[in-house]
C-alpha cells in the first residue's frame, strides 16, 4: 500500500527538519569545542574548497573566515536555510542557489533539480541545493567550473526520510536507513567525481566521528582497506594518511551523538571506548 501523498510530504519534511534541528546543536559544539579548528588543518594553502554537506553553515564559516573560497553542497532545505541565516549574520558574502522541486510519486518521492544557469567565478562563496549522489546536473556543472583545491566531506550525515527516495532506491539499493551505507555510498562517489574536479595535487578530505585507533597499525590496516575499497574505481587519487583527535569528552556532542555500531545497528559501547574525530585525506596524482 503506497503512503498518501500529503502524509509523503509530512513525513519528509518532519524528517528533515528534525535532522536540521539536531545538527545545528552538535556541529555548535564542534565550533565551540574547536574541533572545525582541528579540521582546517586539512586544507591549509588550498585555496578553492568544494564541502560536501554545508549542514547549517558553522563549518562552512570557518572554513571561510580561514581565507578559503567554498561551492557548498546541501541536500536538506532547512539546514540551508539556517545556513544562509547564520552565513548572514556572520557578514560572509554567498551566493545561495536553490534548485529543489519536490515531486511525491507512487513509492514516495523524487527530487527533480532545476537546470543550473549561474555563472560562478572562482572568487565566490555558494551555497547550492542538491544531492551529490543522485543530481547529474549538479555533476555536470561542478566538472565545467574551475577546478577544486580540496574536496570534503566533514563529518557525513542525513535525515532518516532520505531512503524513500526513488532515486536513492534505484541507484544505490537502499531502502531502510542505513547512515553508514549511505556515508559510504557518497564517500565513493566523492572519489570518482573528485577525479574530475580537483587540480593536479588536490585534496580529498573525509572527516568523521570514529573509535580512536589503539595502535599506529590499527591505522595502517584501516588505510589500506579503505584504500583497496577506493582504488577499483581506477582513479588518479591515492589515499596517503589517517590522523586522529581523540575526543576527551564524549558528552561534549550533542544532538547527532556518537554511537557505536555494528552492520549498521548501533550496539553501545564499552565503557572504555575511546572516541575520535578521524581526517583520512587523498591526493590527486
Amino acid at each position: 500500500m503506497t503512503m498518501p501523498k500529503f502524509l509523503i510530504v509530512k513525513h519528509v519534511k518532519t524528517a528533515r527538519q528534525t535532522y536540521s534541528d539536531d545538527w545545528a546543536k552538535s556541529s555548535k559544539t564542534y565550533k565551540e569545542n574547536g574541533f572545525y579548528n582541528w579540521c582546517l588543518n586539512s586544507i591549509k594553502g588550498k585555496l578553492r574548497i568544494l564541502e560536501i554537506g554545508c549542514g547549517v553553515g558553522h563549518s562552512t564559516i570557518e572554513i571561510v573566515r580561514d581565507n578559503h573560497i567554498v561551492v557548498s553542497i546541501e541536500e536538506n532545505p532547512y539546514m540551508l536555510d539556517s545556513a544562509e541565516k547564520n552565513l548572514t549574520d556572520s557578514k560572509v558574502d554567498f551566493k545561495s542557489i536553490r534548485r529543489e522541486n519536490f515531486v511525491t510519486t507512487n513509492f514516495c518521492y523524487h527530487v527533480d533539480y532545476a537546470d543550473i544557469n549561474d555563472s560562478i567565478d572562482a572568487s565566490t562563496n555558494v551555497l547550492i541545493e542538491g544531492n551529490i549522489l543522485t543530481d547529474k546536473k549538479l555533476q555536470e556543472w561542478l566538472m565545467k567550473n574551475p577546478p577544486f583545491d580540496a574536496v570534503i566531506c566533514w563529518f557525513m550525515g542525513v535525515q532518516s526520510a532520505i531512503v524513500e527516495n526513488d532515486d536513492i532506491q534505484r541507484d544505490f539499493d537502499l531502502f531502510k536507513y542505513e547512515p553508514m551505507r549511505y556515508r559510504q555510498c557518497v564517500h565513493m562517489t566523492l572519489f570518482k567525481i573528485g577525479h574530475i574536479v580537483l587540480k593536479p595535487g588536490g585534496l580529498i578530505n573525509l572527516i568523521d566521528r570514529t573509535q580512536l585507533f589503539e595502535s599506529d597499525q590499527q591505522k595502517a590496516t584501516t588505510l589500506e582497506t579503505f584504500r583497496e575499497a577506493f582504488g577499483v574505481l581506477g582513479t588518479s587519487i591515492d589515499l596517503c594518511y589517517i590522523d586522529q583527535k581523540e575526543i576527551d569528552d564524549p558528552t561534549k556532542i550533542r544532538g547527532v551523538s556518537i554511537k557505536m555500531t555494528q552492520n549498521n545497528k548501533v550496539v553501545g559501547s564499552r565503557p572504555n571506548m575511546r572516541f575520535a574525530i578521524t581526517s583520512m585525506i587523498g591526493v590527486k596524482k
